[in-house]
């Protein structure tokens, strides 16, 4: 009973996502980073200085992830995700850079990894997906406090609530680099 409870209020986060009008190009669905669709991108050398080295990119290799405006400052914001060694059946990590001050206001870990169209001090809610075990994973869901990234709540899901959370995961579509303004 209290995992239909979980789903059925993962499912009405999802619907209250996606009647949320369209805000800074994120489509009323949200949209998907997971290893498949992060693009390799330019990233400032402060910022690959700072984090580079941490998500195990060494100079010769371009940082995948995405550039863009995701609180519409104007400004180019920089989600990166890990180099492939630091990803595995649970997901990758993730990096949020802030753009205009240079500075990481968030860390993540899953795949996907789903950008919300709902905001909190102008940055879109975030949640990753992670497989915790051999019939469970869980959704842990992050907004931004005006300052960084803080967890606002995580579920877990296994049997056929897993499975249909796979299936709504697999729904949202995933980032495109035309999805935003960017570089």
């Amino acid at each position: 009973m209290q995992q239909r409870l979980r789903l059925h209020n993962w499912f009405f986060a999802v619907a209250v996502a996606l009647a949320t009008t369209r805000a800074q190009g994120i489509p009323s669905t949200g949209w998907r980073l997971d290893p498949e669709s992060a693009v390799q991108i330019t990233v400032p050398a402060n910022i690959r200085t700072s984090v580079g080295a941490e998500l195990e990119y060494d100079d010769t290799v371009q940082i995948k992830g995405i550039a863009a405006d995701l609180n519409g400052d104007g400004r180019i914001d920089y989600l990166l995700q890990s180099a492939p060694s630091l990803c595995g059946n649970s997901g990758c990590i993730y990096v949020l850079v802030d753009g205009a001050r240079g500075r990481r206001i968030g860390d993540f870990f899953g795949s996907p990894l789903i950008i919300r169209p709902a905001r909190s001090h102008g940055y879109p809610l975030i949640a990753t997906y992670s497989h915790t075990s051999f019939g469970s994973g869980e959704i842990v869901n992050f907004r931004f406090n005006g300052t960084k990234y803080v967890l606002a709540f995580t579920h877990r899901f296994a049997g056929r609530a897993l499975d249909q959370l796979i299936g709504e995961l697999s729904r949202v579509p995933p980032w495109r680099p035309d999805t935003l303004p960017r570089e």
